[in-house]
């Protein structure tokens, strides 16, 4: 029984006489297709992957299945596309929260790295992840993981965050204050 593939979608591409294609330069025996291994990476259900090397015999493809993941795949992914954007390092993020350096950080770098806090079943997962698994951690996962080893990371991040914007939040509410105070006048005096 073949087993079942994913689905594939194709794009008609329409040929002209008149422009060369790729497949025009494809010499009947040159081109091989090695079955097994297409269905190896298009199967729906590819937790016991096994291919047959050149000699016949069965071996595994290394996978890291979704029960090894820390994090939940689309987090992990908005988290290594966020580090790749801020273009920081680990070791500058945890001296900046060990210092409480507010500044050195931003307050753009701390509202991103308060978005990326995982979850206490995410934080357990990673604290109890041991470097020898077979499995490797994701950029994500490892920078979390460092992360984790400052005391208290996420609570000083908030705290940071608090101070970075604590001066901003003053002035518009000082304006809020203002237009109140305006509005509140023009309501008394003129009986609007």
């Amino acid at each position: 029984m073949k087993p079942k593939l994913k689905p594939l979608h194709w794009d008609k591409v329409r040929a002209s006489s008149d422009r060369a294609m790729v497949w025009d330069q494809i010499k009947s025996s040159s081109f091989q297709l090695n079955e097994e291994m297409i269905e190896t990476l298009f199967m729906v259900n590819n937790s016991n992957l096994n291919v047959k090397d050149h000699n016949g015999r069965r071996q595994s493809l290394p996978l890291l299945n979704q029960e090894n993941r820390v994090l939940d795949p689309k987090k992990s992914q908005n988290i290594a596309i966020l580090l790749r954007a801020l273009n920081v390092t680990i070791e500058e993020v945890c001296e900046a929260l060990l210092e409480g350096n507010s500044d050195t950080l931003g307050t753009e770098l701390l509202e991103s790295l308060s978005k990326m806090a995982p979850t206490k079943e995410e934080e357990y997962k990673l604290k109890d992840f041991k470097d020898e698994s077979p499995f490797k951690l994701g950029p994500a996962e490892k920078f979390l993981k460092e992360l984790l080893d400052v005391p208290f990371a996420f609570k000083r991040v908030d705290a940071m965050l608090y101070i970075a914007s604590f001066d901003s939040e003053v002035e518009y509410l000082r304006r809020s204050f203002e237009t109140l105070e305006v509005n509140l006048y023009w309501l008394i005096n003129f009986d609007v």
